[in-house]
């Protein structure tokens, strides 16, 4: 049986993307992070689900040091989920305004930072790294006035009355999966990589990214913290795509070779699907046209992760039976057709969908557009000032 190891106590929400992840897996929790990591260094655990970022708290800040710990295994895949917060009383007759005392972790103090300051300001916090084992140390009788601030399923767990729910919203946490494999590629991928300390000179951080932008490959995020033992600078840099393509590898090593001029001095710490912490309410887009620039931008948003169907006159399936499929409709045919195709298929989209006419504009385009479709419809006139030999948007323009 596969061994996940990740933060406790059971229920708690690395409990929870843990259990998310690998369904049926023995879940062994640690109370910290460096036990956490030990273990898997130790072999004792398969994979480990360990907290990265949160949308509130920002990166973890041991996040270097974090990956300093780990000299084999690789950063493998990611989980994405919500993090509800609430806040509980250890008695059941206590209100709000009687709390004195309020227990919970470091990193959930921080998400919760804007709540506590506006309702909690004169209560005395109390970080623990075990907040159960903090629970139980404190006798039935002397439980009046204190307060819990975590998971709600954690809470319900120790039998706690909930007094506020959701206490820091639009709170999300992204856990990184480490694993002793590298993960294969999946064609959306994203790799993230770590200098060692780096001798200081002028422009040495814009070299260390040119070699990315100028091969077209995506920063999908950057952080530098100076080393605690050297105070020398480390870069941690996360791009799109897989450590096997060759953009990449050459990227890679270029940078090595000829901007630091120290080979080893990037260390892989894995390739993974990628991961997009916004809220996508887009899924899905459909395609009337099957020429050479649908066909571009097809590509360019399965790469984005996102469902597209295409449909014309070469492809089975039809624009009728597509349409109610998709979040949006995209029209990319021939100007002299595009006004006719509009006002067929136009009508077709409900409410809360959009419309985008990805052609040149003639005299009735965008007229058509919104004499057919209802005012629920969003309609946008997207004309690109490129062809479809373009390789990618890089430097391009639209209006």
């Amino acid at each position: 049986m596969i061994t996940v190891a990740t933060l406790g106590p059971k229920k708690s929400h690395a409990w929870m993307a843990a259990t998310r992840y690998a369904t049926g897996a023995a879940i062994d929790l640690y109370p910290h992070t460096k036990a956490l990591l030990e273990a898997f260094v130790d072999g004792k655990a398969n994979l480990v689900v360990v907290p990265v970022y949160n949308t509130r708290e920002g990166e973890n800040k041991q996040y270097f040091r974090l990956f300093e710990k780990i000299k084999s295994g690789y950063w493998i895949d990611n989980i994405v989920l919500p993090s509800n917060v609430s806040l509980g009383a250890l008695d059941t007759d206590d209100k709000i305004t009687d709390l004195r005392v309020l227990i919970g972790n470091q990193a959930v103090f921080k998400q919760c930072e804007e709540y506590i300051g506006n309702v909690l300001a004169d209560v005395t916090l109390m970080s623990v790294h075990d907040v159960e084992q903090t629970i139980a140390a404190i006798a039935p009788q002397e439980r009046s006035g204190y307060g819990v601030i975590d998971g709600e399923e954690l809470l319900k767990s120790f039998d706690l009355t909930i007094l506020e729910r959701d206490v820091a919203p639009h709170n999300r946490t992204r856990y990184a999966v480490l694993g002793p494999e590298l993960a294969v590629a999946t064609g959306y991928d994203a790799t993230s990589l770590i200098t060692e300390p780096l001798d200081d000179r002028v422009g040495m951080l814009v070299d260390i990214l040119s070699e990315f932008t100028r091969r077209g490959i995506n920063i999908l995020d950057m952080r530098s913290e100076n080393d605690v033992k050297t105070q020398k600078l480390q870069v941690y840099i996360e791009v799109e795509g897989h450590i096997h393509e060759e953009l990449i590898e050459t990227a890679v090593t270029h940078i090595e070779n000829r901007v630091i001029g120290q080979p080893g001095a990037l260390r892989l710490l894995g390739s993974f699907p990628r991961v997009d912490m916004r809220t996508k309410h887009i899924k899905s887009f459909g395609f009337v046209g099957t020429g050479a620039m649908s066909q571009w931008f097809v590509d360019l948003l399965e790469h984005e992760g996102y469902r597209v169907l295409l449909s014309g006159r070469s492809t089975s399936l039809r624009p009728e039976e597509m349409i109610p499929q998709v979040d949006v409709l995209v029209i990319c045919v021939p100007i002299s057709a595009t006004a006719d195709t509009v006002r067929k298929y136009g009508p077709l989209l409900a409410d809360g969908k959009a419309l985008i006419l990805l052609a040149g504009e003639s005299e009735t385009t965008i007229e058509r557009a919104l004499e057919v479709t209802s005012s629920g419809v969003e309609v946008m006139l997207v004309h690109n000032l490129w062809g479809p030999q373009a390789a990618t948007m890089k430097d391009k323009n639209a209006i």
